[in-house]
């Protein structure tokens, strides 16, 4: 601390800022002590004759909308006559370009390992709708753990704006450009892959297959996009790592895989400690899928014990039965989560065939095509059973949030409208209290329709229900298109903006419910406790509470930030 208050200039008058750990062509990074919070940390200071104070908030708001370990954290910033100021975590560590530079650089492993965190780093970007544009050794930081952190979004572009341009059009760093950037092409998520790859391509290899001795001859093998596969300069890798790197580096954008893909494909063939832990978050779909199928089990259980009384001489209302039959089907649905799906709806299908034919029939078609549309989403198939399994248990509306957190819209789309599809499939079946939430009670056409052989009469009392209440289709769309939204809440600042995103969606939401609902005291009800856990998410004080220094806000960088 003494050395920091030998310096007698200060930044927005509470950061001694100590020597240069940094510079770049506009801006100089220095060590800093903050009077405040005791903490030291990083000052970026970009003169203000420069110009530059459009970038300043473009990479203010990109790193405003980011929350992850390993992207280095902005803390403030702020301008004063001279310069422009942007307070960032202060990383203790060198640059990868350092270490790569090094007369012992990191090693194959290590290697793969930073290159991990980049990507997952760029997963959380890319999810929030940020793309870094300029992923290059110089903007990676690793700590003495070894473990990566991304820097400097300052030509960052955001969903929703038009992004900095430079002459030419083309922004980053060429030797580290994908072939449509270089041409000065719109850069996209795959972009910042196409990048990762090259640097771990460089860090593997000991050499930038793109860098040529003339910025000219550097320009045209970038655009050109010719770099050699991974195994011909290294055979003595893993096929599974050469083949990850290279398709990231495919010239064509829309081949390559998203950076949440190649994470955990480098997950994969990473050694010791971090591959375990990759694995037990491998595992989590599986875990998922074995809740889910206990779960739906034991619901089937609750619900049909009429229907299955003594069946096969067995009394499934007894404890050890139950187990069992929960048991077996949470393996199934980990073990083989599509043949699972297919075995439940055919059970299930004949349980109610059997006392009710014609209604069993269409609610087995129903079912089997509610399956058979995500066959391909393999073990989100499952998905369609966590619908009904929330609304059995008052949490009805918590099942767009869930569908939303899906990375893919397409896969995001049908988790929704399968879960709602198989919730009313299910509450028309079945009976309830409610079509979807807030409506009346609706009795079991199954027990309406018992000894019914007639597919007219079943599909017109199963029908009867939405006739009588068509506002509950509405319904259905809007919790749909709530699921779709998610991503915008996503992609909101960790913290205030987070929560007020959060507390708008569940409004809209709420708003849908209650208009589309019977009695809006019971809607309300049904979307009280889903929201409570919403926001619980949104104002994550587990990870409010560990930091160690707030994240503050600093008024002083004139123009807006938002």
């Amino acid at each position: 601390m003494t050395a920091h208050l030998a310096s007698d200039r200060r930044a927005l008058g509470r950061y001694v800022l100590g020597p240069a750990i940094g510079r770049g062509a506009t801006s100089v990074v220095h060590r800093a002590h903050d009077l405040v919070t005791g903490d030291d940390v990083a000052v970026k200071v970009v003169p203000v004759e420069l110009d530059l104070a459009p970038r300043v908030r473009a990479e203010v708001r990109a790193a405003g909308r980011l929350d992850h370990p390993r992207i280095v954290a902005l803390r403030d910033w702020g301008e004063d006559r001279e310069c422009l100021y942007l307070v960032w975590e202060l990383v203790e560590g060198r640059s990868l370009s350092e270490l790569l530079r090094a007369p012992e650089p990191p090693g194959a492993d290590a290697v793969v390992g930073i290159g991990e965190d980049v990507l997952r780093a760029l997963a959380h970007a890319h999810a929030r709708g940020v793309v870094h544009r300029d992923v290059k050794p110089a903007n990676i930081l690793v700590g003495p753990g070894g473990r990566a952190q991304l820097s400097d979004f300052g030509v960052a572009r955001l969903s929703g704006e038009s992004g900095l341009t430079m002459t030419g059009g083309v922004v980053g760093t060429v030797a580290y450009m994908s072939p449509e950037q270089a041409r000065g092409e719109a850069a996209g998520p795959a972009t910042d892959v196409y990048a990762a790859c090259l640097v771990i391509h460089e860090g593997l290899t000991g050499r930038n297959p793109v860098s040529a001795p003339s910025p000219a001859e550097t320009a045209r093998r970038a655009a050109a996009g010719a770099v050699p596969p991974l195994q011909r300069l290294r055979p003595d890798l893993p096929d599974a790592l050469c083949r990850a790197v290279d398709a990231g580096l495919r010239a064509d954008p829309a081949t390559r895989p998203s950076a949440a893909d190649l994470a955990d494909a480098l997950g994969g063939v990473q050694g010791g400690v971090r591959a375990a832990r990759r694995r037990g978050l491998h595992a989590l779909p599986v875990l998922a899928s074995a809740a889910v199928g206990a779960a739906t089990a034991a619901a089937a259980l609750a619900h049909g014990s009429t229907t299955l009384d003594g069946a096969g001489g067995v009394d499934w209302g007894a404890p050890g039965p139950a187990v069992a039959a929960m048991a077996v089907a949470g393996l199934a649905a980990a073990w083989r989560s599509r043949a699972a799906a297919l075995a439940g709806v055919g059970v299930a299908t004949a349980l109610v065939v059997s006392s009710a034919p014609a209604a069993g029939v269409l609610l087995g078609l129903a079912a089997l095509a509610i399956v058979l549309s995500g066959w391909g989403h393999g073990r989100l198939v499952l998905a369609a059973a966590v619908g009904p399994l929330l609304f059995a248990i008052g949490l009805g509306p918590l099942a767009p949030a869930l569908a939303g957190l899906l990375p893919r819209w397409p896969a995001r789309l049908w988790a929704a409208a399968a879960s709602v599809l198989a919730t009313l499939v299910w509450q028309v079946g079945a009976g309830t209290d409610a079509l979807l939430a807030g409506g009346p009670f609706l009795g079991s056409a199954v027990r309406e329709l018992e000894g019914e052989t007639s597919p007219a009469v079943a599909a017109d009392r199963l029908w009867q229900p939405f006739a009588d209440r068509p506002e509950a289709l509405v319904q259905a769309l809007a919790l749909v298109a709530a699921a779709l939204l998610v991503p915008v809440v996503m992609r909101a600042a960790a913290g205030g903006p987070r929560v007020v995103a959060s507390a708008i969606w569940l409004t809209a939401l709420g708003i849908a419910v209650v208009a589309t609902a019977v009695d809006a005291a019971t809607a309300l009800g049904a979307l009280l406790p889903a929201a409570a856990v919403v926001m619980a998410w949104a104002v994550r004080p587990w990870r409010t509470f560990r930091r160690t220094t707030p994240v503050r806000t600093s008024a002083t960088l004139r123009g807006p930030i938002v």
